[in-house]
């Protein structure tokens, strides 16, 4: 649908009302997963570069212990905290490169079912390395959607190393968390 055959303009300048629904998601035709980054929910540390002064990320009200958007750098109240309902969880290994070595990015991600820490060795920094020198970890990703009182946005929760018992607890609350169905017939 063509804008310039929807808007008409009225005599003597005035205003024209215009339904802006009917273009809903218009002009987004080629945005693909490639095209979007995803928001992270992180915890800020003492270390994090949003607390940081006289780092390129720096936010002035962010403080150690507020929970980060990395993709709208909105900050919350981590001793409020934030609600969110948890979508989807997927367990993976990821092999990544030492940092001192320009490491952005993970090398290689191994589904949850993988033989990859067959394939590991402990280094004396406690680190799970294959024979490459790079390190493997377990990450669980919790998908989530963050509900607040004015929208809903969607985030991803990465848990790793120490933040696996956390993940495993969380998951065994959401588990707990069953209904009666409305027929009666089992749970969900």
């Amino acid at each position: 649908m063509s804008i310039k055959n929807t808007i008409k303009v009225k005599e003597n300048n005035a205003l024209q009302t215009v339904n802006i629904e009917q273009f809903a998601d218009e002009g987004f035709d080629n945005v693909d997963s490639k095209s979007l980054a995803l928001p992270f929910l992180k915890v800020l540390g003492q270390l994090s570069p949003q607390v940081t002064q006289g780092d390129s990320n720096f936010i002035p009200d962010a403080k150690a212990g507020m929970i980060y958007n990395t993709v709208t750098d909105e900050l919350y109240d981590g001793h409020k905290g934030i609600t969110v309902i948890p979508c989807y969880y997927k367990l993976e290994y990821i092999e990544w490169k030492d940092r001192d070595k320009g490491a952005v990015a993970p090398v290689n991600v191994y589904p949850s079912d993988s033989d990859i820490m067959t394939k590991t060795t402990r280094g004396d920094d406690g680190k799970d390395r294959l024979q490459n020198g790079n390190y493997i970890e377990e990450t669980a990703s919790h998908y989530v959607m963050v509900v607040e009182p004015d929208k809903t946005s969607t985030a991803l929760i990465t848990m790793k190393s120490t933040q696996r018992k956390k993940s495993k607890k969380w998951n065994s609350m959401m588990m707990s968390l069953r209904q009666q169905r409305k027929n009666g017939k089992g749970f969900f």
